[in-house]
């Protein structure tokens, strides 16, 4: 059960515009991650437990297992080699997990419009990594449709919601995904408004 959809913020200064917009909670995956972590939690401390038995042979328990990992002896090179990678590639899944999951509790989307360009920043307690469009090869500023839904994108979680896009280039730029079809209009007349370049070749 997903949220009825995003609310946006849209502030005038100067000539510009920010916008923020509130990023969607899908509940069902809100509480599946939340179990999924917890259960990654104790994989990641056995797992470390074995590893520091093996590399520092000295009983190391955590005390609540019933044995210690940390008498494993005779254990060969391979084997750690394999406990080491599958470690690495845990602790990315549950950092990946762990971040996807603050994401819906704390995430939002800054989007910033002027005449050089669009600025898209998703954030976390306010901190992203903003990217910037062009102004120049911005067309075609729409709602999200069907065909713009359909591209594998690198996000995991908040795909194939409702929301806008714009053409850059050959590439196509979704943002405010979750939006409700009220809000997104209005973000579509604010910025259409000021920069009607933007909206060019849309349908």
């Amino acid at each position: 059960m997903a949220s009825q959809g995003s609310k946006a913020h849209i502030d005038t200064i100067g000539s510009d515009l920010q916008i923020r917009v509130r990023l969607p909670i899908d509940w069902f995956v809100l509480i599946f991650m939340s179990v999924w972590l917890f259960f990654w939690t104790i994989g990641e401390l056995v797992a470390l437990n074995i590893l520091i038995g093996i590399v520092w042979p000295v009983p190391f328990d955590l005390g609540f297992f019933g044995f210690e990992f940390g008498e494993i002896i005779g254990t060969g090179g391979l084997v750690l080699a394999f406990l080491l990678i599958w470690f690495l590639f845990w602790t990315r899944a549950g950092i990946r997990a762990f971040r996807a999951l603050l994401t819906m509790l704390a995430g939002s989307e800054l989007i910033e419009v002027n005449s050089g360009g669009i600025t898209l920043s998703r954030q976390i307690f306010g901190i992203g990594f903003p990217k910037t469009y062009a102004s120049d090869k911005i067309t075609s500023l729409r709602m999200m449709n069907k065909e713009d839904r359909q591209p594998i994108r690198k996000r995991s979680f908040g795909r194939g919601k409702d929301g806008l896009a714009f053409d850059h280039g050959y590439d196509t730029v979704t943002f405010g995904e979750g939006l409700k079809r009220d809000a997104a209009e209005e973000i579509i007349r604010a910025i259409g408004g000021r920069f009607s370049h933007y909206l060019k070749g849309a349908g």
